[in-house]
């Protein structure tokens, strides 16, 4: 694929769900190398963009342009990284299984990952501090802990943009410092990523610009810039409660 200014246009998109749209108007543009952060309510459509970045989502106006293409020719280059508490723990596969997932498209699903694909998938897991650990059955790490080897399956893909859902959701520090970390590194290599957060803190430290969604989009802008009082209050309405420090947003 030749190379691509931006890694993600997003023109007036509106998904919808039986064609009952639940997100309107999202306009935007993420450059190879940036960071988006997506933040809203519960219920804002944040997860619904994501799914429309990977296609999974009819989009009833507006378009969706990933690495210079549709979103079904680019999958390949799109890594989706889940939260962890929503997979089975009781899944009998080990870390370094659940990581060398990330390495299928280059596999291929019906032969057998070799040396190469297997060192690969150990750099990507000793770049989240888990290398020791990759024996070990996946179900019986902590959140955090699978958490990080989530983002080690999509760092051994090798994608060119990067979707989170709340990666950050009840981690604890070492989890954040590591997903902080690789994030930083990923990005200084030309990946973009896409990230919804409820934690504006996090926000700051790893985005360029924030999407303010809420059914709609209320900002589309640089962080300074779209995460005002102001902003924050129109999207979330009567359930924001922005403390004085600027940065902690509680939805009530």
């Amino acid at each position: 694929m030749a190379e691509v200014e931006a890694a993600l246009v997003l023109d007036g998109v509106t998904a919808a769900y039986d064609r009952d749209p639940v997100l309107r108007g999202v306009t935007g543009t993420v450059p190879v190398g940036g960071s988006l952060a997506l933040i809203g309510p519960n219920g804002a459509g944040k997860s619904t963009l994501i799914r429309a970045i990977l296609g999974l989502v009819p989009i009833v106006a507006g378009s969706v342009e990933v690495l210079g293409t549709t979103p079904a020719h680019a999958r390949a280059l799109v890594a989706y990284v889940p939260q962890a508490d929503q997979l089975d723990r009781e899944f009998p596969v080990s870390v370094l299984q659940v990581v060398l997932m990330g390495r299928y498209r280059m596999v291929g699903w019906l032969r057998r990952p070799n040396a190469a694909h297997r060192r690969a998938a150990m750099d990507a897991l000793a770049e989240v501090g888990l290398a020791d650990r990759a024996d070990e059955r996946f179900g019986v790490l902590s959140g955090g802990q699978r958490q990080r080897v989530l983002l080690a399956r999509a760092v051994a893909q090798e994608a060119r943009l990067l979707l989170l859902d709340e990666p950050f959701n009840g981690v604890d520090a070492t989890t954040t410092d590591a997903l902080l970390a690789v994030l930083a590194r990923l990005r200084a290599d030309g990946v973009a990523v896409v990230m919804s957060t409820h934690d504006l803190s996090v926000a700051h430290l790893a985005c360029d610009e924030a999407c303010l969604l809420n059914g709609e989009q209320f900002a589309f802008a640089a962080i300074a810039e779209a995460l005002t009082s102001e902003r924050l209050k129109a999207t979330y309405g009567s359930s924001a409660l922005l403390l004085d420090d600027g940065a902690t947003l509680l939805a009530r």
